[in-house]
């Protein structure tokens, strides 16, 4: 990058200037993010605290959860 641009702040104003034409060039449609179905989270109270945990569940591309 460094090699087309002197510092991050002209990268930066390159990117605003011209973000929707780079956004044509190669536009996505879908999220590269792995699918995951909500996140449940549980709080377990305990007399001198507590403490929280989260269960996440990966959705497979034929929308199983697993």
């Amino acid at each position: 990058m460094w090699q087309y641009f002197c510092s991050t702040n002209c990268y930066n104003d390159f990117a605003h200037k011209h973000v929707e034409q780079i956004i044509r060039i190669a536009p996505r449609l879908e999220p590269l993010e792995t699918r995951i179905e909500d996140p449940k989270k549980v709080t377990h109270e305990y007399q001198y605290g507590s403490y929280t945990t989260t269960e996440i569940k990966k959705i497979d591309s034929n929308n199983n959860v697993g």
